[in-house]
């Protein structure tokens, strides 16, 4: 994951509440990607996650329709 990518994730979990989240959520400009980069990005921060390069985020362990789910802890 790229610092281009980190930074505004990074900012929208600061703000985020607690609860369930999925990437797309986070970034304003999801939809006009590539579905490459999209795909390329989702198994980064998935990765990501499960390594605890975010602090209070999880990986909940299962997809909605919609995608992968997180987790952002209190």
């Amino acid at each position: 994951m790229t610092s281009a990518d980190r930074i505004p994730i990074e900012a929208a979990l600061e703000v985020r509440p607690p609860g369930e989240f999925r990437l797309p959520e986070l970034l304003s400009d999801w939809d006009g990607r590539p579905i490459g980069e999209k795909v390329r990005l989702g198994n980064a921060f998935l990765r990501e996650v499960r390594k605890g390069a975010f602090a209070g985020i999880r990986d909940a362990g299962r997809k909605a329709a919609s995608g992968h789910l997180y987790c952002k802890e209190s």
